[in-house]
């Protein structure tokens, strides 16, 4: 099952941030892993992650808070970080 906001405690990112230029491309097969994001099942593993349209959603595991925010767009092959 795919990760969704529903799926953990969750805060909205903060208004105090900065933007970072993170470049990166996905195969297909990758960005479909990707999407399912990822909900913790201990307390070792540190993110919470899912998909809201084109936006993956980083959170810390134990706060909660959205510490990155990334925009993925198609490509004829996979998707690359808009």
């Amino acid at each position: 099952m795919d990760a969704t906001r529903e799926s953990w405690d969750n805060e909205p990112l903060p208004e105090a941030r900065a933007r970072l230029e993170v470049e990166g491309a996905y195969p297909t097969e990758r960005m479909q892993r990707v999407a399912q994001g990822f909900v913790p099942s201990a307390m070792e593993q540190k993110w919470f992650a899912f998909m809201e349209g084109d936006w993956l959603q980083l959170h810390r595991s134990w706060t909660g808070i959205c510490v990155y925010r990334l925009r993925f767009e198609p490509t004829p092959d996979g998707a690359r970080i808009a």
